[in-house]
């Protein structure tokens, strides 16, 4: 099952707080460590979310290696 990951103007809920930020896919990355990073520094020991948000993480570093490459690849720098 392929994710398609799109970049955009997105409502995030920081701290309670509905903010509208265009998120590029360095901010959307940062932003899931820190919620994985909570997840397992929490007290309640959820792995469905610990195996969420670690497939999040692996997935979203995953696509920007793919379009690293493709960069790479259009400008003829030999990967």
């Amino acid at each position: 099952m392929a994710m398609e990951l799109t970049w955009g103007v997105s409502k995030l809920s920081i701290d309670g707080f509905m903010v509208d930020k265009e998120l590029g896919p360095k901010d959307l990355l940062n932003l899931a460590r820190k919620k994985r990073r909570a997840v397992f520094e929490s007290k309640v020991k959820d792995m469905r979310k610990r195996v969420l948000h670690t497939a999040l993480v692996r997935n979203i570093r995953s696509h920007l290696k793919d379009k690293a490459a493709q960069k790479k690849k259009l400008c003829g720098t030999p990967v």
